[in-house]
């Protein structure tokens, strides 16, 4: 009955990869007749693809030591059991499965890890991918911000080894003469091997080949991509420092230029530019132009725009149309209304639809276009985002004193701080220039070069001027 509970106990120890034979229920292990040392049994199965597959059970239940482990040698069985028959043997077998505990644990955190353009493509599919779609200028919007994402993996950056981090002094410099340092890129680095000096490097690198305003756009990019971390893989973030390298990094080593972009249209460019757009095959393309320099509205909301959107002397655009997602009403000027009245009135007695557009073509097809009239009439450095400064400008001008919160309702801007500083201040020193007169106490101020009003009256002595020193008698 004994032999019987053990056998029991060893066909429950058959390899979980055994094929069992036709019609039978599980592979059927018995125990060798031959003459093993004691404390040894050995186990055979028969399967479907080896006829008899043998090991050697060493099973121990003493009380300062336990175990049940099976063998594919007769030769490693009988040293696992003289090694647990002494002290020192025990010891030994004890050190080295802590070691094969151990090998595993770090083969398991080694095969775990996963490179940051994993992440970064995790981040595409849960938060890029889902965007809206529902018109053409926000897809045109989600290619663009994956296309930036992706573009990131690729930038190049100096990855050294863990033993080479945090060496500071003589140290640090023995170091660096024996460097192993490589290039490789961003998306290649494994999530703990990204650290401030990684981010910092990457500004400066980014710096050197492109704008200011789009290394920023990118730190910020990578900064979200970081914070989303903690959803996208939980197990990985919780073994990083608390703090985000991206928004640590050293903003400083971004050199902003020290001039805006201030590209006006002098009345020459514009007749030339006007001359260019009418030999456009697409006749819409000139309207487009004609609209946003009157306006001020930017290019996806333009070409967004429905007959059932223009009411009461306003263009009323949905939260969706918008950049910051929020309603906004445009109020149309003179040369707006007779732009949208000369369209109309091309659609005859068929009239229009209230989701009809008015300016049915693809923003590709605009591109290519409008990009085509700017060489013709040699202003390639002209964009079409400028004419929303230039229309900004105008407003300016027809404006007895000028006013922010106006053009912050009709652009949509939302700082007005924004709008005094890039738009009415340079007015202003034009128009100071143009004139050589100074119309306003702000006029003064900007001036003399004070910040505010307090340092202003400072200096000004408004009581009675004074009539010289007085003669001694």
């Amino acid at each position: 009955m004994a032999d019987k509970e053990q056998i029991d106990k060893q066909e429950q120890t058959a390899p979980s990869g055994a094929v069992l034979r036709s019609g039978a229920a599980k592979p059927r292990a018995k125990l060798a007749r031959s003459k093993l040392p004691r404390g040894i049994v050995e186990v055979r199965w028969e399967n479907a693809t080896v006829a008899d597959s043998v090991r050697y059970r060493v099973r121990i239940k003493r009380k300062d030591f336990k175990a049940d482990r099976l063998f594919d040698s007769l030769h490693e069985a009988q040293e696992f059991l003289l090694m647990s028959k002494t002290r020192d043997g025990r010891l030994g077998l004890t050190e080295r499965e802590e070691r094969a505990r151990v090998i595993a644990e770090v083969a398991k955190e080694m095969l775990s890890r996963r490179p940051f353009s994993f992440y970064i493509g995790r981040y595409i599919a849960k938060y890029v991918d889902p965007m809206d779609e529902s018109n053409e200028v926000k897809k045109h919007s989600k290619g663009v911000v994956r296309a930036r994402i992706l573009g990131l993996k690729n930038v190049l950056l100096t990855w050294k080894p863990p033993e080479e981090k945090g060496r500071t002094g003589l140290l640090a410099l023995h170091r660096a003469a024996h460097s192993k340092s490589s290039k490789k890129p961003l998306g290649d680095f494994f999530l703990d091997e990204i650290d401030l000096d990684v981010a910092n490097e990457f500004l400066t690198v980014r710096n050197k080949t492109h704008a200011a305003s789009t290394v920023m756009r990118e730190r910020g990019q990578l900064q979200t991509i970081w914070s989303k971390l903690r959803h996208l893989d939980p197990a990985q973030v919780k073994k990083l420092p608390p703090e985000n390298p991206w928004q640590a990094a050293d903003k400083a080593l971004i050199a902003v230029p020290d001039t805006t972009r201030e590209r006006d249209l002098s009345d020459d460019e514009e007749d030339r530019m006007i001359a260019s757009l009418a030999k456009c095959r697409n006749k819409l393309v000139p309207l487009v132009i004609g609209l946003a320099l009157a306006t001020g509205m930017r290019r996806g909301e333009i070409l967004m725009l429905e007959w059932g959107q223009v009411q009461d002397g306003y263009l009323r655009l949905r939260a969706a149309q918008t950049k910051r997602g929020k309603v906004r009403h445009v109020m149309l000027t003179e040369e707006a209304r007779e732009i949208l009245a000369g369209l109309l009135a091309s659609y005859g007695e068929s009239g229009v639809k209230p989701d009809q557009r008015l300016f049915p073509m693809t923003i590709n097809a605009f591109k290519k276009s409008w990009n085509a009239a700017r060489r013709r009439a040699g202003l390639q450095d002209f964009r079409f985002h400028d004419t929303r400064r230039v229309a900004v400008t105008r407003m300016l001008r027809q404006m007895t004193v000028p006013s922010t919160v106006m053009i912050s309702a009709m652009t949509g801007m939302q700082s007005v701080a924004h709008i005094e500083e890039r738009f009415v201040q340079p007015f202003e020193d034009r128009e100071r220039a143009r004139t050589g007169r100074l119309f306003s106490e702000a006029d003064l101020r900007a001036n003399v070069g004070h910040a505010d009003a307090r340092m202003t009256k400072h200096y000004a002595n408004l009581g009675p001027r004074p009539t010289g020193k007085p003669k001694a008698e």
